[in-house]
Parts: structure tokens; C-alpha cells; sequence
């Protein structure tokens, strides 16, 4: 599980440089199921927080909604 919540890290990445809000939104999403599924099974991601993109997403934490930077939506 590991290993793939650092492949959805890159995916975020990717996604956010190529300005591809939903697909952001969609891995970061999975990303966090992965960090509560490695929670609950009291392994500690390499990774605790997948990180904000330039401003996209806020900090995430397990129990913690994200939120879409307004100016994304205008687009």
C-alpha cells in the first residue's frame, strides 16, 4: 500500500503540472483512503500528508476534508 500511495503522490503531481484539476482532486481522494487504510492498520506512510500542489488542495489529514482553490473552478 505503500508503494502505491507514492505512486498516487506522483500522479498528483503529474496532474497538477499539466493543470488537470479533477484528476488532482481523483488522486488525492485515493490518496487519502491509502494513508487511513495504512492508519488503521498502524503502518506509518512514508508520506503522512500528500502534500498541496501550488496552492490546489490544503493540507490533507485522514479526517480532513480538502478543498478546491476557488480560482480553479472558474476555469
Amino acid at each position: 500500500m505503500q508503494a502505491r500511495l507514492e505512486v498516487e503522490q506522483q500522479l498528483i503531481q503529474d496532474a497538477d503540472e499539466r493543470g488537470w484539476a479533477r484528476e488532482v482532486e481523483r488522486h488525492t481522494a485515493v490518496a487519502r483512503r491509502l494513508t487511513a487504510l495504512l492508519a488503521d492498520l498502524d503502518e506509518t506512510a512514508s508520506h503522512a500528508d500528500v502534500p498541496a500542489c501550488h496552492g490546489v488542495l490544503a493540507p490533507l489529514s485522514p479526517d480532513q476534508p480538502h478543498e478546491l482553490d476557488p480560482a480553479d473552478s472558474a476555469s
